[in-house]
């Protein structure tokens, strides 16, 4: 059975030196709990694999790959917001989008994305993952999981790496009290991801 590695992104509504911006919240350090851990990828629920954010997170597709997810985690539960719905009748959304990334190498990387489209038959390349949920759907300070899967598509070469650019972004749609207004907010994160042979 494959590992499950998770990129794990926080926001909390009140966090005003981040939610303005359109941020998630920044990772408190390895002395906090997994849940409470941002911008970190975890592997199989346990201590956060470090991340260098000046470097890409490097997975390799050989000997079974990983299934790659993202979790995100809307800190509400404490603070009277609750979870409201937008005109199309979900509460989050979460999009990743995949491309070849700026600094690819000195080689010309053939794929936007190592991963394939979820069920498709032959494999076709996923560049856009995308899941709503509603209200009912979402657990205070739970993570709510968008699957990516395993990475399938590689440049040929046993000694090459493949480096991506990715974006998640997540729109929320949050009661804030008093008055329990519906508010939407946006965040988004852009790490890059390397894959090897």
């Amino acid at each position: 059975m494959p590992s499950i590695l998770t990129l794990q992104l926080i926001f909390d509504p009140t966090q005003t030196a981040y939610t303005p911006f359109g941020r998630f919240l920044p990772d408190p350090g390895p002395s906090k709990p997994v849940n409470q851990r941002s911008k970190v990828w975890i592997l199989d629920s346990n201590a956060p694999v470090t991340d260098n954010p000046a470097n890409p997170f490097t997975i390799s597709i050989s000997n079974n790959p990983p299934q790659v997810q993202i979790g995100i985690i809307g800190n509400l539960g404490n603070i009277g917001y609750t979870w409201g719905s937008g005109d199309t009748g979900y509460a989050l959304r979460i999009a990743a989008v995949f491309g070849r990334s700026a600094h690819h190498g000195s080689r010309d990387q053939s794929y936007a994305s190592a991963f394939p489209v979820p069920n498709a038959t032959p494999k076709v390349v996923g560049t856009i993952f995308d899941m709503t949920f509603t209200a009912s759907q979402i657990t205070n300070n739970q993570a709510v999981l968008l699957p990516i899967g395993s990475p399938f598509f590689h440049d040929a070469g046993a000694n090459s790496s493949d480096i991506y650019a990715f974006n998640v972004g997540v729109t929320a749609f949050i009661n804030v009290p008093p008055l329990n207004t519906t508010s939407v907010y946006t965040f988004g994160h852009d790490p890059d991801l390397q894959v090897d042979q």
